[in-house]
């Protein structure tokens, strides 16, 4: 198994789809935090992506600190 991590430049939605398809990704991963603004904005970008990404989408949310 190969896995990438990249740092790119834009809005998050956009460069997350074009940079999955420019590399013909297998799974997109992608994590949550905890914070509700964090959580928020979190799932604006999750459902962008799963909705247009040419891959499946594995969302995985931070565990409960309290």
């Amino acid at each position: 198994m190969r896995v990438e991590l990249s740092v790119e430049w834009g809005l998050p939605v956009e460069e997350i789809l074009r940079y999955a398809k420019a590399h013909d990704v297998d799974l997109i991963a992608m994590g949550a935090h905890g914070a509700a603004a964090s959580a928020m904005s979190f799932s604006t970008v999750a459902e962008g992506v799963v909705r247009d990404a040419p891959a499946p989408v594995l969302t995985v949310r931070a565990a409960p600190t309290s």
